[in-house]
């Protein structure tokens, strides 16, 4: 027999079979929880100040006939197990259920204290109909034999078992009786409308009131549906009275503008001002002409004829007598331009600087121009147009990451990162196509007029687009010139860190680069600096461990990262949800870490890790990092993979986190940092193990987290532990399965990692 809520209520109360009750009183006696839920129970059914349920309550458990049920063990398994949890954490619910139980079994158990006045009476029944209820019995039936009417002795109740206590079943035993005309008592009809049994008959108002009295109320609904209509007809009224503040006409506008009032009076020397008004008008009176009914002193010839001789005037420029010039003007003019009048004025007063601009041809007015054909120049590549989310971090001390948007030109020194989840392609000199395929990440260097690719992280392919492209890659402290020598030719680089479990990060020697080389379409010329070129043919990966002796091996099947494999309706709304929170063409930094508070986890959490790749690991630490977010408990373990990957990035990377660590977390952050290590084999078996399991315990979510994660990855296998449960008595069952698998000495690595062991 199981020992559960209800058996040890049938225990308590004395209702099982003397086998079932010896073997649930042995399994007590080993069970010290089962112990102090006894004891818990006679606390809350003798405590009188203990109140009951709330008239409203409305839970799944708060119904009387879910706990009958539960009692007479006629109720679900899935709602039982339901009525356990509740009654576990609620007193109220406990006590309910014990005190029920006790009240039946003291029912059930031994015969009801009846008078024999009113066995009388009841036994008599027999004679009438449900009509003469009330009736006062003749003298006849009330002078009967009551020994004889009792119909012989009575038996005794048997005792109350787990399957059927008999209490919840007396309706469905009693069946409705008719009297015949010859006083024979027979059951009633099966269309009889009238059965016997009291409380059958439907109350009318009068007798509902005087039994429930104000306690018959309406639905909650209506009065909330009543409040929305009225809140939106005035919210409706509101907006139709402020319509016309909140959208003011073309001709309010400009009569409230006061650069269109008089303008020749607000600007008394038109040649000065720059910022204001570009220039003094051109000496052309025919274009002067349409905007006259709008400003007609613009074109003032006293304006014209101080605007030529003076040379010093700052804005006319370089636009000088060449004829495309005005236009640029005319764009300049149109984005300074706030209303239709100023509009129409701008375009006007930039003809006129033509005749300025030979005084001072060196001088550059409008520096967009200048600045859109300096790019190409400076330009190494190109994103392209289909792109989802590239962030770019540009050279230059204060520079900051931006999201680059799609066709648009990529700078040299710039380095390029793809949030996990996420596909971008950047075009290079026209030559080649860089996909990187998230998380990744990469630098693109100048080497003379060619770009150079630095793979610091992650998977790249590239794609030739044009015969015989040459391109030199570098990753770590190697360098390698691949030869495509075909429009199509596809080769696919992956770059990840090893370090060897419970090594040091901030030591650069712990760490080997794992690099590997596939001909994804074929041939490839791979040329190691100071090596002979080796030739890769399509299927064939070559590949290199630190500063091991390549080696080169035929694949069956490409990897699934290549054609970006199958992807889930969670990642793609995650992807899409994100995009919208960043702004393209800016700062990424402050929406990334809005969107880690986002309220479905899946974006969030892509956000967080996308900040941990440009190195903002606050985030996860602290009161309100990710590590102690229950909300991210499905994607701790992707969190803690993106972590490890960071202080495996670099030494300087792993010292970073550390100090983001103390700064939000100084107490816990040693601990947090050395988790991330990981352990290696002698670090378990000379007492690490008792620590990962001791750290189980821990009152910070964020070690307790950290700690099963780590024994995840040494024994393959969680236990169901839930870092997330806040409360300690209810983590010690799961705990107790660590410590068992501790004193057996179980808590060994599976699989010993390596570095180059595929995933």
């Amino acid at each position: 027999m199981r020992l559960t809520l209800r058996t040890l209520l049938a225990l308590r109360n004395k209702t099982l079979a003397p086998d079932d009750e010896t073997t649930l009183t042995e399994k007590v006696r080993e069970s010290s929880y089962a112990q102090q839920l006894l004891d818990l129970i006679a606390n809350v059914v003798a405590n009188a100040k203990l109140s009951a349920l709330a008239p409203t309550a409305t839970g799944p458990t708060d119904d009387a006939n879910v706990m009958a049920e539960y009692i007479d063990s006629t109720l679900p398994p899935e709602q039982a197990a339901e009525v356990d949890r509740t009654c576990l954490e609620s007193p109220i619910h406990l006590a309910e259920a014990a005190g029920s139980h006790e009240v039946l079994t003291l029912v059930l158990g031994k015969p009801a204290d009846v008078p024999a006045p009113l066995r009388d009476r009841i036994y008599g029944l027999s004679s009438y109909t449900a009509e003469t209820l009330d009736s006062p019995l003749p003298a006849a039936a009330a002078g009967g034999d009551g020994q004889a009417a009792q119909g012989g002795p009575q038996t005794a109740v048997p005792p109350v078992s787990l399957s059927d206590s008999g209490a919840f079943q007396a309706a469905s035993r009693l069946q409705p009786t008719q009297i015949s005309a010859s006083n024979t008592v027979h059951p009633a009809a099966a269309g009889s409308t009238e059965p016997a049994i009291a409380g059958s008959r439907q109350l009318n108002a009068a007798e509902a009131s005087e039994i429930f009295g104000d306690r018959l109320r309406t639905s909650r609904v209506v009065p909330w549906l009543v409040t929305l209509a009225l809140v939106g007809v005035l919210a409706f009224v509101l907006k139709q009275a402020f319509e016309p503040l909140l959208h003011p006409t073309p001709t309010e506008l400009t009569q409230n503008d006061p650069a269109a009032v008089d303008p020749a009076a607000a600007d008394p020397q038109p040649a000065e001002p720059g910022p204001a008004e570009p220039e003094p008008a051109e000496p052309a009176p025919a274009e002067v002409v349409p905007p006259a009914a709008t400003e007609p002193p613009a074109a003032d010839p006293a304006a014209e004829v101080e605007a030529s001789p003076p040379p010093p005037v700052p804005m006319p420029s370089e636009p000088a007598a060449v004829e495309p010039t005005p236009e640029p003007a005319t764009t300049d003019s149109d984005v300074a331009a706030g209303t239709p009048p100023a509009m129409t004025d701008e375009p006007e007063v930039r003809v006129a600087d033509a005749s300025a601009t030979t005084d001072d041809p060196g001088s550059n007015a409008v520096g967009t121009p200048d600045r859109a054909a300096a790019e190409p120049s400076a330009a190494l590549a190109r994103t392209a147009s289909s792109n989802g989310l590239l962030l770019g971090l540009p050279g230059g001390a204060d520079a900051q990451w931006v999201s680059l948007p799609n066709e648009s030109p990529v700078a040299a020194d710039t380095t390029l990162i793809s949030p996990p989840k996420f596909r971008n392609q950047v075009t290079v000199t026209d030559r080649y196509e860089l996909t990187l395929v998230g998380p990744a990440m990469a630098h693109l260097a100048a080497a003379g007029s060619e770009a150079e690719l630095h793979v610091q992280l992650g998977r790249v392919l590239i794609t030739a687009l044009a015969a015989d492209t040459q391109l030199t890659v570098r990753y770590g402290q190697r360098v390698a010139t691949v030869d495509l020598p075909e429009v199509g030719t596809t080769l696919a680089i992956d770059v990840s860190a090893f370090r060897t479990p419970g090594t040091d990060p901030t030591i650069a020697e712990n760490r080997v680069l794992v690099t590997r080389a596939l001909a994804v379409v074929g041939p490839v010329f791979w040329q190691l600096e100071g090596a002979a070129a080796e030739e890769i043919q399509t299927g064939q990966q070559w590949s290199q461990i630190g500063d091991g002796s390549p080696e080169k091996v035929t694949l069956e099947t490409l990897p699934p990262w290549i054609d970006g494999g199958v992807e889930s309706a969670i990642d793609k709304t995650a992807r899409k949800t994100l995009l919208t929170l960043v702004p393209i063409g800016d700062s990424v930094a402050l929406p990334l870490r809005e969107a880690t508070h986002f309220r479905r986890a899946e974006v969030a959490a892509l956000a967080a890790r996308t900040l941990v790749m440009l190195g903002h690991n606050d985030v996860y630490f602290g009161t309100d990092g990710v590590l102690n977010n229950p909300d991210q408990k499905s994607y701790w373990e992707d969190h803690v993979a993106a972590l490890k990957a960071r202080i495996d990035l670099s030494p300087t990377a792993a010292k970073d986190l550390l100090a983001d660590a103390r700064s939000m977390d100084a107490a816990n952050a040693d601990a947090l940092f050395r988790l991330l290590w990981d352990y290696s084999p002698e670090q378990l078996e000379t007492g690490d193990d008792a620590f990962l399991v001791e750290t189980l315990d821990s009152p910070q979510t964020a070690l307790r987290v950290l700690a099963i994660e780590a024994l995840r990855r040494v024994t393959g296998t969680s236990l169901f532990f839930k870092p997330e449960q806040e409360s300690a008595s209810r983590r010690k069952s799961d705990i107790k399965k660590w410590e068992t698998k501790l004193r057996r000495g179980d808590i060994r690595w599976q699989t010993i990692p390596i570095a180059g062991a595929t995933e």
